[in-house]
């Protein structure tokens, strides 16, 4: 700060108007040394020089009307981008280096210095356990002196107010004013550079928390806090679908053993059926089975003579006979195959068409 007062005493001696204007950047990142002057300045002088510590002022920049612009700076080098209406520039891929302060010179005045002040961004992850403690870092020493407000912002995102950007720690170094966020107090233990301990945690302390200056653009610490053993909804949703499919799969694959042993009791139990029965259901509803039942089948010769029809076993003795015009369905069975062989029609002999009687 002793630098600005030194750089800017002259200037009030001679009764000139200089603006003093803070600027706060990531080193890495680009930044803007804006002049605030509208469109114009093109056809004016314009000079940009720069001084950091002990050191002397030097010209990075240094534009004539009708001219190219030169960048005279090595320290700059491919790192300046000048633009002339508003005699703005951006210095890109800041270093620690460019720290210090940068005068805008309009037609041999000056009429802007901006100081530039540098921090190194850290991102640091965390885990840690409900109704836990844990620490955030703050910023050091040197870094303080040169903000005037610093603040523990938390980002959050839901479907009803979208992303927002909530203050947890709010602190004023040129005071001893302090903001602490309701839903925080009395479990936040916090330091004057901004560093805080952080007392039962809950669920909905997980989150993305970035340590910011002045304005709030920018960030010099971004803390990703996780609290363990706290799924996302995402991850309730899946384990939800999956506790409601495994029991209908469940009963799927039930069924499906069910049908395949109901398929292998039904055949075995036909196959067992005595000769008697097999020939009564034969009489009486027409039905013939071949294939494991061996003890019954049809005369299929028997089918040609439209006034006959026998049932014969296994060992081509017959059964009964059956005459008359066919008017009863038979169907002859492969239970092996589980299919119909052959479908005869017949009227069983105890049914006289002729009298009309039974027998």
């Amino acid at each position: 700060m002793w630098l600005v007062c030194v750089l800017t005493l002259p200037c009030f001696a001679l009764g000139a108007t200089v603006e003093w204007m803070e600027l706060f950047g990531i080193i890495g990142s680009s930044i803007f040394l804006k002049t605030e002057y509208q469109e114009g300045l093109s056809k004016n002088e314009i000079l940009w020089t720069f001084i950091s510590g002990n050191k002397s002022s030097v010209t990075i920049l240094d534009h004539m009307p009708d001219k190219t612009t030169e960048y005279t700076s090595e320290q700059f080098k491919n790192r300046l981008k000048f633009h002339a209406g508003h005699g703005d520039v951006e210095v890109k891929t800041l270093k620690r280096e460019d720290q210090g302060n940068y005068t805008f010179c309009l037609n041999g005045q000056d009429k802007i210095i901006i100081g530039l002040f540098l921090y190194e961004h850290h991102k640091t992850n965390i885990s840690s356990l409900p109704m836990s403690s844990v620490s955030f870092p703050g910023i050091h020493t040197a870094d303080k002196c040169s903000a005037e407000l610093i603040m523990w912002k938390k980002r959050s995102e839901n479907k009803k107010n979208g992303k927002r950007r909530e203050t947890v720690l709010e602190l004023h170094t040129k005071s001893t004013k302090s903001v602490i966020l309701p839903r925080y107090m009395g479990r936040l233990d916090f330091k004057d550079n901004a560093s805080f301990i952080l007392h039962n945690l809950t669920s909905e302390d997980e989150g993305v928390y970035e340590l910011c200056l002045n304005n709030a653009e920018t960030i010099v610490q971004t803390v990703v806090l996780k609290i363990k053993g706290v799924s996302s909804k995402g991850s309730t949703i899946k384990v939800l679908l999956v506790l409601l499919i495994l029991p209908f799969t469940g009963i799927v694959i039930i069924l499906v053993c069910l049908r395949s042993q109901l398929k292998t009791v039904s055949r075995r139990l036909i196959s067992h059926i005595p000769p008697c029965f097999a020939t009564f259901i034969v009489s009486n509803f027409g039905i013939c089975f071949k294939g494991r039942n061996k003890d019954v089948n049809t005369d299929e010769a028997s089918l040609t003579d439209p006034n006959s029809k026998t049932i014969r076993d296994s060992h081509g003795t017959a059964l009964q006979t059956y005459t008359g015009p066919f008017q009863t369905e038979v169907a002859t069975c492969d239970i092996d195959r589980e299919e119909i062989v052959s479908v005869a029609y017949f009227k069983p002999a105890y049914l006289d068409m002729d009298s009309g009687a039974d027998r």
